[in-house]
Parts: structure tokens; C-alpha cells; sequence
């Protein structure tokens, strides 16, 4: 595979995407300059490209009927492969990026013709494109910039990857910790109640208690008086001489006499004599299951007191019957471990956390001492680029604090400053810079760090807005630097910047009456005049304006 270091933007091809119809821009290496007049649709293939890159699409849909597509030719390099190996995807010497985005706003992202997410998207775009457009000015304060500018300087790159592998799993350990910390200490909070609950209904022995026997026993014993009565009454009727038994036997012989010679009554008899058996059966069993003896009280009192005992529980835990209870017990067995749990769980987390928080420390103790090594190295190069760009009376200085807080970049703050007029004191960047100035020392540092790093494809978006003269040529020769070492795509309002170009596409909006519609061309050279020249001396390309931009282009 001949695929190298550098990455770069072959071609981009967008159809039917709010103003433009169909268009294809192919790029080349080094200086690609985008002008065109302000409404024209330059910031459309800017829009196109974020969507390349995993940005949602707030462009109106409805300019156009049917469905987008926005498709980036790239070139490819090891780093980009390596990331497209591990996602699984095909790799090769070119990379083709497609979105799709329907009328209805639903879209589909696809990597070499296989349908990604659009995380997949995001991901690749690290590598790929390096979008900067006004907003890099509001970006200059903000942690992402300042970091990856100081370091892009840093030659161990592996260390640096190292240590975001090493925080993310840092940040991962310590949010579980976190969490099962204050599941635990919730928890904590219910365990004495638990506790408590539990000891409650195991002390109530649920296990053997039978509501409803313990309900019969208690009503038998209550009534005990009656049933010695009643049980007698039955007993003597029964029993006695000429009681119930006794006449039914001796009916039962005299049936069983007179059959043995009068058939026919055999089985009368036999139906006879069973139903004497049942009787006698029945009243050993009455006597049996309510024997005739004196109440016992004391087990009276004790079956009370545990009934009572039981509906308390039962109107206190809020169920109905005993084996509710019994469920409601082994609920809260499984809570009391899960807390036991909990709690082993937590010392594992900890010990994890612990764990990475020391290697993101050594780590990052290691980084800390190769960003200051860099420090002042990169405020001369930086001072001697703000010269160039006529900011001979400001000073740049980078400040490195070691704080005591790991975060995604290591221990460090930094604090980007200048100091104006050559005076002694230094200031944030943001605090004494004009838009003008912030874009200039924006520049200076995309350029310092361009050098340094393999930085992917560098868009600028109107990046030299509020400057002018002898400064734009310089903004402009810097671009052309940059783009010695890395592609860089520039749009761009200034003649003298636009003139640096190694290619130069122009924007147009048409109406040709039924729709109005964006156009890009690349320009030869005698079209190219034409435009420079416009761009000094606006509609009027007057001979002056025309020499003037024959001028800028040699």
C-alpha cells in the first residue's frame, strides 16, 4: 500500500443541497482558494464538508425536492487505515465518504459504500479535516485549542494517546465508583431499618405458623365448656343402654338372623350393618377430636398473643396473609446482601480507580515536563510570525500551571498571553486583541503547529477577515507555508491572500429566472485576472485593476 502520512481532499461532489444543484470541486495538493461574492453559497460547501464529518444538517431541506448527497474523495494514510481496520471497514489507497440525506431530513452516512454511524463520521474527522472558521477566534481561550497547539509540539505523540486511554478509563472507574458510592451510602441509611424489619419477622418464627390451625385451636379452646356439653349430650345418646348403638346393633342381629334364611334381606342387612360401623366409627372420632377435658387457658393466651402478633405485622408490612410475610422476610434478606454487596463492590471500584488515577499521574507527570520544555521555543517562533504580521509591539507568552487536578489533558492549566506596546505585563489573548489581531495570532499558531504534527486537511473558513494591505499579503504567504506541509482549503474575501492560491475555484449564485442556483469554477488564468480584479476594485475591473491583479498573481 502506498499510502503515506499526509491526507488530502481529492474531490467533493454535492447534489441537490439547498442552493446547489450538482456540483463537483476536485482539489489538489498544497494552497486551494474558495472566493466568491458574499450570498453566493461559498459557506454551502463548508456546511457540505461538516456533514462529512458527522455534523447534523441545519440547512432548510425544502430549497431543493428529493435527496441530498454529499460524497468526499480522500486521500488515505496509515493512520486513517489503521482507525478504518479497527472499525472493520474496507482500507485503501483513497477513502470515499458519502452522505445521504432524504427529503424528509432522515439520513444515512456510508464509508467506502458500507453504512456507518455517524459517530463513525466524527471519529474519522480527527484525522481527516481540521475545519477553522470565525468561530477559531472564540476557540483560541478554549482547553481543546490551547492543548493540542502546545501539543502538537510534543514528539512522544504515543504518550499523549496514552494518557487520554488512561483517563478515559480513569473517568469510567471513578463515575462507577460514584455511583455504587452513593447507591451505598442511600442505602446505608435504610440498613438499621432493615435491620430491624428483618429481626421483626424472623423473631415472629414464620416458618411454623399456621394461621388457620392456630384459629381453630384458639376457637376450640374458647369454647371448650359448650362442646364438653354438647360432646356428652352426643356421647350418651350413643352410647347408653338402649342409646342409639346399642338398639342399631340389636336391630343389626335380628336383620342378620332372619337373612340367613330369607335371602332377599341380605343385602338390607349388609347396608344395616355398614351404617352401624360408620356410627360407631363416628363417634370414636368425635371423641377422639374433641375429647372432654378441662380448658386449657394458658395456651389460649399464648395462641392470642401470636395472632395478635400476626395481624400486626400484617397491617404493619401492608399485606394480607401469613406467606406474604414469609415473601415480604426474604425481600429484605436480598436487600440486606445486596448492601453487603454493594459494599465488596465498592472496594473493588475503589481499588480500580486507584489504579488508573496513579498511571494517569505518572503520566501526566511526564507530559507536564515536556510541554514547559517546549515553552520558550514556541513564544520566540510565535513572536517572530506576529512581527511578520505586523504585530511587531506584542509579546506572546504561553503560561504552564501544575494544578493538583487530574483532568482529560493532564495536571496543567494553561493561560495564553500578550502583553501590547512592549509593555511588561501580560494579559489573556481575548482581553487585548481586535478580531483582526486574534485571527493573525490564530494563524501563527495553526502555522507553528502545522510544522510540528501530521495535521490532517486545514479548512479556513474567512479566516483573514479584519485585516488588510501589507498584512493580508503576509497572512497570505503564511497560508501558502502551511500548505507546504499539510492541504489546506481557503476561503477567502482578500485579493492579495486569494492571489497565493495553487488553485483557485470561484462561487456564483444564477438566476436564470425559474430557480436561483450556486455555481463553482475553477479558474484559469485570464478568468482568475478577471476576478482579482474585481476583488480590488469591486464591479468597475477598470485597466488599474486588472494590472493590479496581473501584478498580485506574478
Amino acid at each position: 500500500n502506498s499510502v503515506g502520512k499526509i491526507s488530502m481532499l481529492l474531490q467533493l461532489k454535492v447534489k441537490n443541497f439547498a442552493l446547489i444543484e450538482d456540483i463537483q470541486i476536485d482539489f489538489s495538493s498544497g494552497l486551494n482558494i474558495i472566493t466568491g461574492q458574499t450570498g453566493s453559497g461559498k459557506s454551502l460547501i463548508i456546511s457540505a464538508l461538516h456533514l462529512l464529518m458527522g455534523k447534523r444538517n441545519d440547512h432548510a431541506q425544502n430549497a431543493r425536492k428529493g435527496k441530498s448527497v454529499v460524497e468526499g474523495v480522500f486521500k488515505s494514510n496509515f493512520k486513517l487505515n489503521h482507525i478504518l481496520k479497527k472499525l472493520d471497514l474496507d482500507q485503501d489507497d483513497e477513502v470515499i465518504i458519502r452522505k445521504e440525506i432524504s427529503s424528509s431530513g432522515k439520513s444515512r452516512s456510508f464509508v467506502n459504500d458500507t453504512p456507518v454511524k455517524t459517530d463513525t463520521l466524527k471519529l474519522l474527522s480527527f484525522e481527516l479535516v481540521q475545519m477553522n472558521g470565525q468561530h477559531l477566534i472564540s476557540d483560541i481561550s478554549s482547553n481543546q485549542f490551547k492543548f493540542s497547539f502546545i501539543d502538537s509540539f510534543i514528539s512522544d505523540q504515543k504518550l499523549l494517546q496514552n494518557y487520554t486511554e488512561a483517563y478515559k478509563e480513569y473517568a469510567k472507574f471513578r463515575k462507577h465508583f460514584e455511583e455504587l458510592n452513593n447507591r451505598s451510602e442511600k442505602l446505608k441509611e435504610q440498613k438499621d431499618f432493615i435491620e430491624y424489619q428483618l429481626n421483626e419477622l424472623q423473631e415472629s418464627n414464620l416458618d411454623n405458623k399456621d394461621e388457620e390451625a392456630l384459629k381453630k385451636e384458639f376457637d376450640t379452646i374458647s369454647n371448650q365448656e359448650s362442646i364438653n356439653k354438647r360432646i356428652k349430650e352426643v356421647d350418651n345418646l350413643f352410647s347408653n343402654e338402649n342409646g342409639i348403638l346399642d338398639l342399631l346393633r340389636r336391630a343389626n342381629v335380628s336383620l342378620g338372623d332372619f337373612s340367613q334364611s330369607f335371602s332377599s334381606l341380605a343385602s338390607h342387612s349388609e347396608k344395616l350393618n355398614s351404617i352401624f360401623l360408620d356410627l360407631e366409627d363416628l363417634i370414636h372420632e368425635i371423641n377422639l377430636d374433641f375429647p372432654v377435658k378441662e380448658p386449657d387457658y394458658l395456651r389460649q393466651q399464648e395462641i392470642e398473643e401470636v395472632l395478635n402478633n400476626l395481624n400486626f405485622l400484617i397491617k404493619k408490612f401492608n399485606v394480607v396473609t401469613v406467606d406474604d410475610l414469609l415473601i415480604k422476610k426474604n425481600q429484605l434478606s436480598q436487600e440486606l446482601k445486596q448492601i453487603d454487596d454493594i459494599s465488596e463492590r465498592l472496594v473493588e471500584a475503589k481499588i480500580k480507580m486507584d489504579t488508573w488515577e496513579s498511571n494517569c499521574i505518572k503520566i501526566a507527570n511526564k507530559i507536564h515536563a515536556l510541554r514547559l520544555k517546549h515553552v520558550n521555543a514556541i513564544c520566540d517562533e510565535m513572536n517572530k510570525l506576529l512581527a511578520v504580521l505586523s504585530m511587531k509591539h506584542a509579546k506572546f507568552k504561553i503560561e504552564i500551571k501544575k494544578t493538583e487536578i487530574l483532568n482529560e489533558f493532564g495536571f496543567d492549566s494553561i493561560d495564553l498571553l500578550i502583553s501590547v506596546n512592549n509593555a511588561s505585563e501580560y494579559y489573556p489573548l481575548k482581553k487585548f486583541s481586535s478580531g483582526g489581531e486574534l485571527s493573525r495570532i490564530a494563524l501563527a499558531m495553526k502555522s507553528l503547529s502545522s510544522i510540528k504534527g501530521s495535521v490532517p486537511i486545514i479548512v479556513f473558513d474567512e479566516i483573514d477577515s479584519g485585516v488588510s494591505g501589507k498584512v493580508a499579503t503576509e497572512v497570505g504567504k503564511l497560508l501558502r507555508k502551511i500548505s507546504s506541509r499539510s492541504q489546506v482549503i481557503n476561503i477567502t474575501h482578500l485579493p492579495q491572500v486569494a492571489a497565493m492560491g495553487n488553485i483557485h475555484f470561484n462561487v456564483e449564485k444564477i438566476d436564470d429566472g425559474d430557480n436561483v442556483k450556486t455555481l463553482i469554477n475553477k479558474l484559469d488564468r485570464d478568468s482568475r485576472i478577471q476576478v482579482l480584479a474585481k476583488m480590488l476594485g469591486g464591479d468597475k475591473t477598470g485597466k488599474a485593476a486588472l494590472f493590479n491583479a496581473q501584478e498580485l498573481l506574478n
